[in-house]
């Protein structure tokens, strides 16, 4: 699947591609410059970790808008998130993944334009690859937030510093993600259109 496109363009010219290694150099040069802007600090974190991870690039309208970098639990000894919470053990270490970064540039920022292409990239290379399991560090307040998108997060690591803010661990199985899009598809047209895109096939 690498340098595939996962989800074709949409009219308003967002599209999310699996990145090439050369892409992902690109892309993770720029989820560091957003990373400053938000006063995160990944330190080497990003690039160390780029080799053993899966990226997923954001465009829009033909420009790199930001994108994800996800680490399989198969391709490392050590997940990010188990450098601060290293008690903490995920299920299925195998099935697992862990989404190191999330981030767009400001002006998508706020938007569902390009996080939902981005999550249902993700979620549908899981399903292609045997992952059932997701994990990934939220503030309080993003916690909330998904928990209304209508994410199934289970707060699995209490309260600590992550990149210089306080973070939560969540786990959430992608089964139960992808459940949890359908229920909300019977009541709102804005999910049967995520649905809709969940099930589209890859070219």
């Amino acid at each position: 699947m690498e340098g595939e496109t996962d989800l074709k363009q949409r009219n308003d010219g967002a599209s999310v591609k699996l990145c090439t290694p050369t892409e992902a150099v690109h892309l993770v040069g720029l989820l560091e410059q957003i990373a400053a802007e938000l006063s995160w600090q990944p330190g080497q974190q990003l690039r160390s970790y780029a080799p053993q991870a899966v990226h997923f690039a954001a465009y829009a309208g033909g420009l790199l808008a930001g994108g994800m970098q996800l680490v399989p639990a198969a391709l490392c000894t050590t997940l990010p998130c188990e450098l601060v919470w290293p008690e903490v053990k995920l299920p299925r270490r195998a099935e697992t993944a862990h989404i190191s970064i999330m981030a767009l540039c400001r002006e998508q920022r706020g938007t569902a334009k390009l996080l939902w292409p981005l999550c249902i990239a993700m979620w549908r290379y899981c399903a292609a690859n045997g992952i059932t399991d997701i994990s990934l560090e939220v503030t309080p307040k993003l916690y909330q937030l998904y928990k209304r998108l209508g994410w199934p997060l289970e707060i699995v690591g209490d309260l600590r510093l992550h990149w210089g803010e306080p973070c939560l661990l969540c786990r959430m199985g992608a089964v139960d993600v992808a459940g949890a899009m359908v229920i909300k598809a019977t009541r709102s047209p804005a999910y049967r259109s995520i649905v809709a895109m969940m099930s589209q096939p890859c070219e």
